[in-house]
């Protein structure tokens, strides 16, 4: 006599066996990612576009972000000092290294190097790594209209945990400001440290912030009669990652992130 319960025990494992081989046979095989152009800075493009380059150099794209030096860093830290809500703020330098002295993110006075510059104008902002990993935005800017120093916060009194404070979490470059400021920027952030390892191609709004990496448009440059566009699938005819001349929607959606 045919035992029911011993077929139907065998036919369950082999019917979801069946399934798991019909729903492994009908998936997609995963698609192999298409190569992507890489940056190749903005130096390489002025060969051909000296015109354009001229014009962007020392423009505010420019100047978003710079490494201080003499001829970036316009505040002055020639041992000025700003009292903010009692808190004396000190600016000093030595020859192209310059210092902030101010309070922590503790309440205790510190003194930390200026790691970068953000602007132009009207305001210059000054970037301070109060620990390694993380870069903050600092809140008092240099006015350079007024060439005086200039309170982001007047009245307001903002101290150690608050998130606002220079040390807090609204002022971290790496987090709410970089990626409008460089070119080609990657926060690489570790949750475990909570610390950033960015990863940029050019400090600064250079070329190929808005116009794309730009490796298969120097390709095609350098040989437009045997340039592929297949090779970097989704390019122009020009190997451009993007074409800022197709159309105003093109343009909007390319710069309305950083201006808006």
């Amino acid at each position: 006599m045919l035992d029911f319960r011993r077929l139907r025990s065998c036919l369950v494992p082999l019917t979801a066996f069946h399934a798991f081989l019909i729903v492994w046979s009908a998936a997609p095989a995963a698609a192999q990612e298409a190569p992507q152009p890489r940056h190749v800075g903005s130096a390489s493009c002025i060969t051909c576009h000296e015109s354009a380059a001229e014009a962007w150099q020392g423009s505010d794209h420019a100047l978003a972000w710079t490494a201080p030096d003499e001829m970036t860093v316009l505040g002055d830290f020639d041992d000025a000092t700003f009292d903010r809500q009692g808190v004396v703020t000190r600016f000093t330098r030595q020859g192209d290294a310059f210092a902030v002295e101010t309070e922590d993110g503790n309440g205790q006075r510190r003194s930390f190097d200026v790691v970068g510059v953000a602007g132009i104008h009207p305001l210059q902002q000054y970037l301070l790594s109060p620990e390694p990993g993380r870069t903050q935005a600092f809140d008092l800017a240099w006015d350079t209209v007024r060439h005086a120093w200039f309170d982001l916060y007047p009245g307001e009194k903002l101290r150690p945990g608050d998130g606002m404070q220079w040390t807090g979490p609204y002022k971290s470059w790496e987090a709410r400001c970089a990626e409008c400021h460089a070119t080609g920027f990657s926060r690489n952030y570790d949750a475990t440290t909570r610390t950033y390892d960015p990863l940029v191609a050019e400090i600064g709004v250079a070329c190929e912030a808005c116009h794309g990496p730009g490796e298969a448009h120097n390709a095609w440059a350098a040989a437009p009669d045997t340039f592929d566009p297949a090779a970097w699938p989704g390019l122009t005819p020009h190997g451009l990652t993007i074409d800022l001349a197709a159309s105003a929607e093109v343009e909007i959606q390319q710069c309305a992130g950083c201006h808006s």
